[in-house]
């Protein structure tokens, strides 16, 4: 038997006779069994799809009889991990209840009789082609990809580069349909959404379609939205409000995760995207709570991997998708809001690699601010553990590989449109805080590795402890004397402190050593602007062009260097130049906004600000200068809320709070 989702369109069937009826007759096929089977495993138990076998039939179901018996019996099909949870349910629940599972397995004891042919209900039917109407776009592999006849099962990224013509305007989507021509050698997939480049980069390295990993790269969950496939799952149409962004500079990414079938065979995907009529209005965004620091030594049974995060805002929980490798046993997620009140977000009291999913709620669970939602995840490394994929067992730490271990909970939440920058960033700073605790444990076990140096540097950085960021990277390059990243980087920590003369002077150290670090020749130019030497600035940002044609940071420093000499209409075109190279790139964004705005083109100044927001929620100065143009514009309602907002992310800022009090103060 395999997944059914429980929700098949075509037919509904009512709940068989409970092992409490007053008929003490055996159960019958016609009239106790086919409702099962129809409702809870036709969707995989039928030709064609993913399942070994057919149950649609009396003579398929009776030989399967005793089988079908053991695994409802002990819960292992249909394939359903979550406990239910009467007080949030999940939608497509494909759990038996105790009297259907009596019933297989009463009608297994009595020979499995067939019954009267009058009783069966009609054959479920399932709609030819796409399962909701002709798509707006289909996108598909490049290439099929050729999986191997035997060996470990494989996880493999697909690239299909951008589906949407160069020029083509923005499109959001609200529903996508999976089309699998191969459903025996596919386990399960995930789409994600690359707008970097990376993803091509990678797939480049690769003479085979794809690039291998469990991790998708630079590649995104696209807009919060978990977007997968699994055997017996069943296309939604979407939500009203909610989609996700694809534009001409949109990669999809495809990671399937293939298993060999012991013949030759192929996989080629499509997908069928449904687009919204409108772009999304409400802000639904993906939170993950996890541990990188997981060691679970050889033989332990109950190694316990907790995280924490109290949400800063009101938001509600739409869905949550948990994921461990072999070694997880138990796992709980749960919120306890601000009167004590606990609520269960899902346990899965017997986990297993081989039928992870997403789970969706009939109804969002509303979590107030100051909820704190906690992850308890246990792992058995013993000889015990039969999914244990080591004999004997031996130590196992965080990894992406399949052989090492991982403790996520990726959360779908939906806070208010102006939470959402609050959300957005105090998120970003658990994330931050994880990341540093990660790596300075790793420092501590090597404390002359480098690259935790790095790490650590990078982080300081960030945290604008600058001091310890060039200490960092001072010791870098102890290590690795004569190389010329470690003083780049140890320049570009100079500059980001403000000293710009020994920014340049170590930077031009690490160009003598190499000269092809291009990036290393634009913070050069930077720390020249800086340092008032705008024609060696212009002669070294000129060069670092030549030599790396469309590197939007260069355009960047140009625009840097031409705002320093007061040439405002050369910034302006090196700010397009650089967004014509990313999109995305936000700094050009507000820069742009900014001239724009001083030169009375307020709206082409807000639509930019909106832009550079909808990349970061977060970026207070996007907040700040949104809110002045409004205000120039005489939206003052709107004005004030972006300046609130820019106070609140940066409540330190004089000028911001000075100009919020300024509007908020002004005669409506």
């Amino acid at each position: 038997m395999c997944a059914a989702c429980g929700e098949n369109d075509a037919v509904r069937w009512s709940s068989p006779r409970s092992a409490a009826s007053a008929e003490d007759d055996a159960p019958t096929f016609t009239r106790d069994i086919a409702p099962i089977l129809f409702q809870n495993c036709s969707v995989c138990h039928r030709p064609g799809e993913a399942a070994p076998f057919s149950l649609l039939t009396f003579d398929d179901a009776k030989k399967r009889a005793k089988q079908i018996a053991i695994v409802t019996g002990s819960r292992y099909m249909p394939p359903w991990l979550p406990e239910a949870q009467p007080a949030a349910p999940f939608l497509g629940d494909r759990t038996l209840s105790s009297d259907e599972i009596d019933t297989l397995a009463r009608w297994a004891e009595a020979g499995a009789p067939e019954g009267d042919p009058k009783d069966l209900p009609p054959t479920p039917r399932w709609t030819a082609g796409w399962q909701l109407g002709e798509p707006d776009l289909v996108a598909t592999m490049p290439r099929a990809f050729d999986v191997p006849l035997e060996g470990r099962d494989i996880y493999r990224n697909f690239l299909i580069p951008a589906p949407l013509a160069p020029g083509s305007k923005t499109r959001y989507v609200r529903a996508v349909e999976w089309r699998v021509d191969n459903r025996v050698v596919l386990h399960h997939a995930a789409l994600f959404v690359d707008r970097s480049g990376a993803s091509r980069e990678l797939e480049a390295t690769d003479p085979a379609p794809g690039f291998p990993g469990m991790g998708p790269g630079n590649a995104l969950v696209p807009d919060g939205q978990f977007v997968g496939w699994a055997p017996g799952k069943v296309t939604r149409a979407g939500e009203e409000g909610i989609a996700w962004t694809l534009d001409d500079q949109t990669d999809i990414v495809l990671q399937l995760h293939l298993r060999p079938s012991g013949k030759p065979e192929s996989i080629r995907v499509s997908l069928g995207l449904h687009f919204a009529d409108a772009p999304p209005t409400r802000s639904v965004v993906s939170i993950r709570l996890m541990s990188n620091t997981i060691d679970i030594p050889a033989g332990q049974r109950d190694y316990r991997v907790v995280d924490r995060y109290v949400v800063p805002v009101d938001l509600s929980v739409h869905g949550i998708y948990p994921h461990a490798h072999y070694l997880a046993r138990d796992m709980r997620g749960t919120a306890t809001l601000p009167n004590g009140s606990t609520r269960t977000l899902f346990h899965i009291p017997s986990w297993d690699f081989n039928w992870q999913d997403e789970y969706a709620y009939v109804e969002p669970i509303a979590l107030p601010q100051g909820s704190e939602i906690v992850m308890e995840y246990v792992y058995d490394n013993s000889a015990d553990n039969v999914l244990n994929p080591n004999s004997p067992p031996k130590r196992v730490v965080f990894g992406e590989q399949s052989d090492d271990e991982m403790a996520e909970l990726l959360l779908q939440v939906e806070p208010s449109t102006d939470d959402l920058p609050l959300l957005w960033r105090d998120f970003a700073w658990k994330t931050h805080r994880d990341q540093v605790a990660r790596f300075e444990r790793l420092a501590l076990e090597e404390p002359d590795a480098p690259r935790w140096h790095g790490q650590l540097g990078n982080f300081a950085l960030r945290d604008g402890r600058f001091d310890e960021a060039i200490r960092r990277f001072q010791r870098v390059a102890e290590i690795r004397a004569g190389k010329a990243k470690p003083l780049a980087n140890l320049g570009h920590a100079y500059l980001l402190s403000g000293d710009a003369r020994s920014a340049a002077d170590t930077l031009r150290r690490a160009l003598a050593i190499d000269a092809r670090l291009v990036a290393a020749r634009v913070e050069l130019g930077r720390a020249l602007t800086l340092l008032e030497d705008y024609d060696e600035a212009s002669a070294e940002l000129s060069r670092a062009l030549a030599e790396l044609p469309g590197m939007h940071e260069t355009y960047d420093a140009l625009a840097e260097l031409s705002l320093a000499t007061g040439d405002d209409g050369a910034a302006s075109g090196h700010y397009a130049a650089a967004l014509e190279a990313n999109p995305d790139d936000v700094h050009a964004l507000v820069g742009l906004g900014r001239l724009r705005a001083e030169g009375a083109d307020r709206r082409g100044a807000i639509e930019l600000f909106r832009r550079a927001l909808a990349v970061y929620p977060d970026e207070s100065a996007a907040h700040f200068e949104l809110g002045r143009a409004l205000d120039a514009e005489g939206l003052r309602d709107d004005a004030e809320r972006h300046l609130a907002i820019a106070v609140q992310l940066a409540p330190r800022n004089a000028e911001y709070a000075r100009e919020f009090e300024r509007v908020r103060t002004l005669p409506r």
